[in-house]
């Protein structure tokens, strides 16, 4: 039996092989994402109000910072190899460059962190010593996911179990660790921080040691390598950079101006956001491909119909969240039990965002990455977010939720533009023949 394409035999049929990787993709992306969604409840539970404040703020922090320092390589790994995967040589040359890039874009986010998190974190009352503790995991974290791009070539191989095996161990150990610290009574919001980047860690050292026999470490790098990366990243960078700091924009600014109960209540609220983590992680690994495969003639069929169904399954959990708060508040803990107001514009963003996601991964498989839909979707989530923060009372989860669900219905702007333009111009081309 064969890793590829999850397992199968490799004179399988092609929907045989297909029907591996999905099944690969289900099993490991869920057990991945179950360890993740229980990990973060039980700190829910198990870290103090404070506690959890510190753990919501450095987890933020590593999040923006990772787009930041990625900017989009791992992907760009798999779409520059392109045929070419099966040559160690080839996938070692892309992957070295890839790792040289972000050597680099880790110095700067090492050198913003030293100062933002500093600022933002001044009007907290937390001990001098958690904060520099908190810092030093983000930095951490950063660092340890530079060796998450051996992923890419487990994924050009196809070798999703592989890819999967090297994440679920890492959350496994991660879980068991919290817990005994919890029982031990020394769990905090630093260490928390710190054990995120431990398990990441991890992940990249098995990520590294399964791809050994995928990639042939260069002699000499040439030039024209990066020239590739940069006329690949260079159109999606204003996208990468300004998204990074999207999604967690409404619990920096918690931080600068509320309690530390009001960044635990955000973060809290977040975590509802890891039900869409999973549905939004199919997006590379089964959406972009359909996608990108789809001829002309099928395409508008394609894009609607996967549109329509993503808008379906977010409308209906945005409907549980409104009429059914409960069992999310269940899912909080009972020292969450006051956000029942909060639930439904928590819900209601995550399924915006999920639908807005799904929407820009099909734009991008068929390269629709246009300037002009870049900067009119940027500029309208920046207006978005300039009218709500100073209409909503930003110190409260429910004003920080409203703003988040504000800020994810302002990302169809740019999306809508770009598959408006990207049909244009199909249309145009088959037209001329």
């Amino acid at each position: 039996m064969s890793e590829a394409g999850g397992g199968g035999d490799l004179q399988a049929s092609p929907w045989r092989r297909r029907a591996g990787v999905l099944a690969a993709f289900l099993g490991g992306q869920g057990a991945s994402q179950g360890l993740s969604l229980v990990t973060g409840l039980l700190l829910l539970r198990w870290l103090s109000i404070e506690a959890y404040a510190q753990y919501s703020l450095a987890f933020a922090f590593q999040k923006v910072l990772s787009v930041l320092t990625d900017l989009g390589l791992q992907g760009s790994i798999v779409a520059l190899v392109g045929t070419r995967g099966a040559d160690p040589s080839v996938v070692g040359l892309y992957v070295d460059a890839a790792r040289r890039i972000r050597s680099r874009t880790f110095l700067a986010a090492a050198v913003g962190v030293a100062v933002a998190f500093p600022v933002l974190t001044a009007r907290q009352p937390w001990p001098a010593l958690d904060k520099a503790l908190l810092c030093a995991a983000i930095v951490a974290f950063v660092w340890f996911e530079g060796g998450l791009l051996y992923g890419a070539p487990l994924l050009i191989a196809r070798n999703v179990r592989g890819y999967y095996r090297a994440k679920v161990w890492p959350a496994v150990l991660r879980l068991g660790v919290t817990a005994g610290a919890w029982g031990l009574g020394v769990l905090s919001g630093w260490l928390a921080a710190w054990l995120a980047a431990l398990q990441t860690a991890w992940s990249a050292r098995r990520l590294k040691a399964q791809a050994r026999s995928l990639v042939r470490q260069p002699e000499t790098l040439p030039p024209s390598v990066y020239r590739e990366f940069w006329s690949y990243l260079a159109p999606l960078l204003p996208n990468s950079i300004y998204y990074a700091f999207q999604d967690q924009i409404a619990v920096g600014i918690v931080a600068w101006v509320g309690t530390s109960r009001a960044v635990a209540e955000v973060g809290a609220l977040g975590r509802l956001a890891q039900i869409f983590l999973f549905l939004g992680a199919a997006n590379p690994v089964l959406v972009a491909p359909l996608v990108a495969r789809s001829g002309r003639a099928a395409l508008p069929r394609t894009y609607a119909g996967v549109g329509a169904a993503v808008a379906l399954v977010g409308g209906l959990l945005s409907l549980t969240g409104w009429l059914f708060p409960a069992p999310y508040l269940w899912l909080l803990g009972p020292r969450y039990a006051g956000l029942g107001s909060a639930v439904g514009w928590a819900v209601t963003a995550g399924s915006l965002a999920l639908v807005a996601g799904t929407l820009f991964t099909m734009n991008a498989a068929r390269r629709w990455v246009f300037l002009h839909a870049t900067l009119a979707g940027i500029f309208a989530t920046l207006a978005a977010q300039v009218a709500l923060a100073m209409s909503l009372d930003m110190s409260t989860a429910v004003g920080a939720a409203k703003f988040m669900a504000g800020t994810s219905a302002s990302l169809f702007v740019g999306v809508a533009m770009a598959a408006w333009t990207g049909f244009r111009n199909e249309a145009t081309s088959v037209a001329q023949g």
